[in-house]
């Protein structure tokens, strides 16, 4: 059994009936209807094996399981719903993600605000960590080290501000350490110092200089929901309201990218979504499409899904170059793609 799990709440480890964005219906009200309405609705249980290894899981974490299984360390994603197996027992770090851990971001806040109740993903999140059983591994020495692009509502900061979430932390023993940024380097360095039981720093923020290179960006091990792959991080427009912008932007090379497609379609996906904050710069340095990068990454996709989505893409560039979309069209639409 792995030393190291990596888990999330109930409506992160779903594939949305296939529908990426269906994940949305998450940040709802609970719970106006049964907890079964929701599930058949917005998020319906993962497939595991015998370990409660999911079928699929949200893709940073899998980058993140990717880089601590290169690093050396026993670490394995978890479903909430198995982690009575391993703690307290043989896991010693539990690391935890999520999109929204309190109901904080749109739409969540939106939908929370008006109904004035918290929203699923929030309820989940809490029950996730107050199990009994990981209750009773913090008491007996567990280290939490949490993560994912809400883990400012887990920072110091927050918890003044919002002393509810410190009371909620209270009640099952709290986490050690909050880190923001992208950690696929420092989770290597953090969990080590958690297994050695060394000092944890309560918060850590990965300045946009500590981003790691392409190079060192783990792939994948196993799928992950809906046949999400990464094709680049960061973004070349500079807006400096922005924080995905402060980071460089760093495209991958196809055949990084394709280990990936590989993973998903081994396991039978043929669907799946491109992802990147704007795909139709794809290879590009500036505002400008590549259109010799951009269509050789569309037939790769094309060759191990059947079914090829955008996650990203704007208007505005579109209209930078609004030909190469027919181009893009070409090699997409076929008699297997689906509106």
């Amino acid at each position: 059994m792995p030393e190291v799990v990596i888990t999330c709440d109930w409506t992160m480890m779903s594939n949305h009936h296939g529908k990426e964005f269906l994940g949305f219906g998450t940040t709802t009200p609970a719970y106006i209807f049964p907890e079964g309405v929701y599930r058949r609705l917005f998020y319906p249980t993962m497939p595991t094996d015998e370990h409660g290894y999911p079928q699929q899981a949200p893709y940073g974490m899998r980058k993140i399981e990717a880089a601590l299984i290169d690093g050396g360390f026993d670490a394995r994603i978890v479903h909430p719903a198995f982690l009575d197996r391993y703690m307290p027992g043989e896991a010693k770090v539990l690391l935890i993600s999520g999109h929204d851990y309190f109901g904080l971001n749109p739409p969540s806040s939106t939908f929370g605000g008006v109904m004035r109740r918290e929203p699923l993903n929030c309820v989940n999140f809490k029950r996730m960590l107050t199990q009994p059983a990981v209750v009773e591994a913090r008491k007996r020495g567990l280290k939490i080290i949490a993560g994912g692009p809400c883990a400012w509502q887990l920072a110091p900061a927050t918890r003044v501000k919002l002393p509810w979430i410190q009371e909620f932390l209270d009640s099952f023993g709290g986490v050690d350490t909050v880190v923001e940024g992208e950690s696929d380097v420092f989770v290597r360095e953090i969990v080590g110092k958690a297994l050695r039981d060394e000092f944890l720093p309560p918060h850590v923020v990965l300045a946009a200089k500590e981003a790691p290179k392409v190079e060192q960006i783990s792939t994948i091990k196993y799928p992950s929901i809906n046949g999400l792959v990464e094709i680049g991080r960061g973004c070349c427009r500079g807006c400096s309201f922005c924080s995905v912008t402060t980071r460089p932007t760093r495209w991958y090379p196809l055949d990084k990218i394709e280990e990936e497609l590989r993973v998903n379609a081994k396991i039978g996906v043929r669907k799946g979504i491109l992802h990147s904050d704007d795909v139709y710069f794809y290879g590009s340095p500036n505002v400008m499409p590549h259109e010799e990068k951009l269509i050789p990454l569309l037939k790769l996709a094309k060759r191990h899904y059947e079914q090829v989505g955008w996650s990203h893409v704007a208007v505005a560039s579109l209209m930078t170059k609004p030909k190469l979309l027919s181009k893009c069209a070409e090699v997409l639409i076929d008699e297997k793609q689906s509106w």
